[in-house]
């Protein structure tokens, strides 16, 4: 059986278009995921604030092994995420700074991280 496939960026751009075109709509409105993160709106076209993210990156945190007894600041000012504090390894590290990158709405990381044993 063969198909056509085509990836959900797509799907969203072609049914965006043909909602606008049957409404009557201007059609330079955002239509793509990628057109909503660059104005900074989430998938679902909500504005995406920097207390949005911090609450997001900070909730992604919770339940992670790796960084358990880890003491995590996270501050975002324009997209921009900090993370300060101390985690107990490299490999805490690197989960918490995954976690911050694949965060929506997220432009970039910066690591203040240090490790250090638990108190």
């Amino acid at each position: 059986m063969r198909g056509i496939f085509v990836d959900d960026e797509s799907v969203v751009c072609l049914w965006g278009a043909l909602w606008l075109r049957v409404r009557g709509l201007p059609q330079d409105v955002d239509v793509t995921l990628s057109d909503r993160a660059k104005r900074g709106l989430s998938k679902t076209g909500e504005a995406i604030s920097d207390t949005w993210i911090n609450t997001k990156v900070s909730w992604f945190f919770v339940g992670e092994d790796v960084l358990d007894d880890s003491n995590i600041n996270v501050d975002t000012d324009a997209g921009v995420v900090t993370l300060k504090g101390t985690v107990l390894s490299e490999a805490g590290r690197t989960r918490a700074l995954a976690l911050a990158r694949r965060t929506e709405g997220v432009k970039d990381v910066r690591d203040q991280l240090t490790i250090a044993p638990a108190r």
